[in-house]
């Protein structure tokens, strides 16, 4: 608000994708978590994943002390949307979401408030067009 004037405009935000940035799957987990999956025990094979500290202290920074919109997104399924959501409880995110990266490349354009995809993938690089970047650091979030 500015001047009395209300402002309807969505705040812009940033997608971070947790399979290989946030969330790590060690190789001594890889067994645990296909059988977990097999079974369809989310919670369980959310665990199998490890938080990746730096990641973490980074989103922290971002999102309290330069109050930006950070959202997870997970290519695993719905269910482990959920389960991941609930992991990173801690974090001042504003919710985990399921999709693909086609689905969110097709979604963008009527997402204009999402300013950055920030995938460690890089064969996602030209998915997303000029927001997304591939992601090697944590220094990169935020820029």
């Amino acid at each position: 608000m500015q001047r009395g004037q209300l402002d309807n405009r969505a705040m812009p935000r940033m997608v971070i994708v947790f399979e290989g940035a946030v969330g790590i799957l060690p190789e001594d987990n890889m067994k645990k978590y296909n059988k977990y999956v097999a079974k369809k025990q989310w919670w369980r094979a959310i665990d199998c994943y490890e938080i990746a500290e730096m990641y973490t202290r980074k989103i922290l920074d971002l999102g309290w002390r330069k109050n930006y919109n950070i959202n997870i997104v997970t290519w695993i399924s719905e269910e482990a949307a959920e389960q991941i959501e609930s992991k990173l409880s801690f974090l001042p995110i504003r919710g985990c979401f399921y999709s693909s990266p086609s689905q969110l490349a097709m979604d963008l354009p009527f997402n204009p408030e999402i300013i950055r995809v920030y995938d460690p993938d890089p064969s996602h690089v030209f998915t997303y067009g000029g927001k997304g970047v591939v992601l090697t650091s944590p220094n990169q979030l935020g820029l």
